[in-house]
């Protein structure tokens, strides 16, 4: 990998035919992978979020190679405006996978105790499942 790129794994309307995809055009897709244990993802609405949870399991990835730029722009999307900012609708982290360090962005706001949570950790089956879509892939 070019020493000015990063990995990011993403794991919800980033990943592969969904809404946010177009921001990771012309980024190398580098694989698929479950992250390690220890993630419970939350239904957001049109998109999900994940939070660390010692009691939940992992969460379906698809890990990109990004520049600097397309970093920033993953950084807006996801309200991320730096390190510690309590204003960070998530913070980022690095996370250890099989294809090296990644960037992992986890969600940094209250949860309702009413949430939806995504119980097998796989955005795009639920997300397709409740909206009555088919899923490419299947």
């Amino acid at each position: 990998m070019d020493k000015n790129k990063k990995l990011v794994a993403v794991y919800g309307s980033l990943r592969r035919d969904l809404h946010n995809h177009g921001l990771l055009d012309g980024c190398k897709f580098v694989g698929e992978e479950w992250s390690p244990k220890g993630y419970k993802m939350i239904d957001l609405g049109s998109f999900p979020g994940i939070v660390k949870d010692k009691t939940s399991d992992k969460v379906l990835l698809e890990l990109y190679e990004v520049d600097p730029y397309i970093e920033k722009r993953l950084d807006w999307l996801e309200g991320y405006v730096g390190p510690n900012n309590l204003n960070n609708f998530y913070n980022k982290e690095v996370i250890a996978t099989t294809l090296g360090e990644a960037i992992i962005y986890l969600y940094n706001c209250p949860i309702s105790d009413n949430s939806d949570i995504v119980a097998d950790g796989d955005w795009k089956n639920y997300y397709y499942s409740i909206n009555n879509y088919e899923n490419k892939e299947s």
